[in-house]
């Protein structure tokens, strides 16, 4: 399943790069992460729906987004882990705070969720080790600049945004690291839409 995932989401990232003709200006800063939000569980629906006509009733892939969270409590884990979202990730946790099981079995993790120390951003830290994977072949300053914000329970896959050099920085990349490499995103809502073509093809 996972390997399928990985092969349809660079195909969709693909795509995604060939349609995509520049930002929507004209789109208010919170509709697309409401219209992602919706697009999200209906596409998460529909493969439900698909794989319980296939003898697999999955409920646990139901689960809806996280309450949203307050501006305290963002610049809070910004503190806490001394560094500055984007904008658009500010954005989208003002809408949704985690969502468990948001596409299969990857999961958003809440802010309480995110920390240096947590389990999940010491599994990535192995990860990066053990493929030998480099800040420059990444593309970033240092690994230290990756906060983990989702990835599987299994710690077979991670998502992690770069921090922002500002509080007023509009995008930063998101990077899928899995199976000894990674995919990167321009940012957090290109991520998002690689997420919901994926899941409308599964």
């Amino acid at each position: 399943m996972n390997v399928l995932r990985m092969s349809l989401l660079l195909a969709a990232a693909t795509a995604t790069a060939c349609t995509t003709t520049g930002p929507q200006e004209s789109t208010p800063a919170d509709d697309w992460c409401r219209t992602a939000i919706t697009e999200l569980t209906n596409a998460q629906r529909g493969w439900y729906e698909k794989e319980k006509t296939d003898g697999i009733d999955d409920t646990w892939m139901l689960a809806g987004p996280g309450p949203p969270a307050t501006d305290a409590a963002i610049h809070a884990a910004e503190q806490r882990l001394g560094v500055h979202f984007d904008q658009q990730y500010t954005q989208w946790l003002r809408h949704a705070n985690g969502w468990k099981y948001f596409s299969g079995a990857v999961t958003f993790f809440s802010l309480d969720e995110i920390a240096r120390d947590s389990i999940p951003a010491e599994n990535l830290r192995a990860f990066l080790e053990g493929a030998e994977l480099t800040p420059d072949r990444v593309g970033v300053d240092s690994f230290d600049t990756l906060i983990v914000i989702g990835g599987t329970w299994d710690g077979k896959d991670f998502l992690a945004i770069e921090a922002a050099p500002t509080p007023e920085t509009a995008s930063m990349p998101v990077y899928e690291f899995g199976y000894g490499d990674f995919t990167e995103y321009d940012d957090f809502r290109t991520f998002l839409r690689t997420e919901i073509e994926t899941l409308n093809q599964m």
